[in-house]
């Protein structure tokens, strides 16, 4: 049976197995204000809205009203597509670009607990194991979404689950970072987690260098950018090597390159910082903005060319192909800002963006 068949029917049976027909409240909401997840299937030069729910037996849903806090492929298969939002985990198959077939829409995991999903990660050598992060839960699945067993909860509402990430290379290790800067370790596929770190701060991002596995990196509200070189056991220190730079640690986002190697793009407000030796040395990237003048609310790089970079403001979305030389920009397509963007990794002029309203 075809992939893209199983899937669909993974998905299906999640959605229909503990409540039966699908059923969601209708909220108006204008064109300028849509939410969900808009996709461009030419580097940002048009954008089309790609929230339809499918909703078996009952009138076509719409994530237009949805927040969405992040979307992440299946590391196996790309054109498997998940969204945490505000509300509840989604999963999405085929590519979904705009000449997607209409039945390429979005499935709610009907067995996953509801509530703010805020981080999530599908293991790298098995596609039907995945985590999901609710609130202060974290829930596993091992049968690609049907049922889910919890496998940590925090001891209080300032322990929120804000960040995780699997190591590639050994999937059984997972990183997970709490709202009050812990940092968690599980070497054992999330049975058993151990304390690794006290940050202090929130823990923004979490990102295992896809070169190496051994190279962990850190993003810290209001600290910025720590890195380890031993999977977690001792951390550097950025802040020495960024002291020249303004404000530093008001961390926005950062992505670490595929290709090439030990490329590092961080932004904070002072704009657009990069390393090019994993961190040793950094350098401002030229905007076409003045320092500090915009938020930079989502950042990636292009996993096959480094000097493709692209960022979203509140108003409006950069993009350049020479590393920074020369930008183009472009209207949002909604008054909510990008969340999350993701550039598909094999065709790289596909790109997703997941949109939320400001402050959420």
């Amino acid at each position: 049976m075809p992939r893209k068949i199983i899937f669909l029917l993974v998905i299906g049976l999640v959605a229909v197995s503990t409540t039966g027909c699908i059923k969601f409240k209708k909220k108006a909401v204008t064109v300028g204000d849509l939410g969900g997840v808009f996709v461009t299937e030419n580097r940002m030069e048009n954008w089309a809205h790609k929230s339809y729910i499918m909703t078996p037996g009952e009138t076509p849903g719409s994530l237009a009203g949805v927040n969405v806090n992040f979307i992440e492929y299946d590391p196996q298969d790309d054109e498997a597509l998940y969204i945490g939002t505000d509300n509840g985990l989604y999963s999405s198959y085929g590519n979904f670009t705009t000449s997607g077939k209409i039945s390429d829409g979005w499935m709610k995991s009907r067995t996953l607990p509801e509530g703010y999903i805020g981080a999530f990660v599908v293991d790298p050598k098995n596609k039907c194991t995945l985590y999901a992060a609710v609130l202060r839960d974290l829930y596993k699945s091992t049968d690609c979404g049907r049922t889910w067993a919890s496998k940590y909860t925090s001891d209080g509402e300032d322990r929120r689950i804000t960040a995780l990430d699997i190591d590639w290379y050994e999937p059984k290790i997972l990183y997970m970072g709490l709202q009050d800067g812990t940092l968690l370790k599980s070497e054992d596929s999330g049975n058993f987690w151990k304390n690794a770190y006290e940050f202090k701060k929130r823990v923004d991002k979490i990102v295992v260098d896809p070169n190496n596995s051994f190279n962990v990196y850190v993003a810290v509200d209001a600290k910025g950018l720590r890195k380890s070189e031993d999977k977690g056991a001792n951390w550097i220190v950025f802040d020495a090597l960024m002291k020249d730079f303004y404000s530093f640690g008001t961390f926005y986002d950062f992505d670490i390159s595929k290709e090439p190697k030990d490329v590092i793009l961080y932004a904070c407000k002072e704009g657009l910082l990069r390393s090019k030796d994993g961190g040793q040395t950094w350098n401002k990237v030229e905007l076409t903005t003045q320092t500090g003048q915009e938020v930079i609310y989502a950042l990636e790089l292009d996993p096959t060319d480094a000097n493709k970079i692209y960022y979203a403001t509140d108003v409006a979305l950069y993009k350049t192909i020479d590393g920074g030389v020369n930008w183009a920009n472009k209207k949002m397509e909604t008054t909510r800002v990008a969340r999350d963007l993701l550039v598909h990794p094999k065709n790289p002029s596909i790109i997703y963006m997941g949109v939320k309203t400001l402050n959420k």
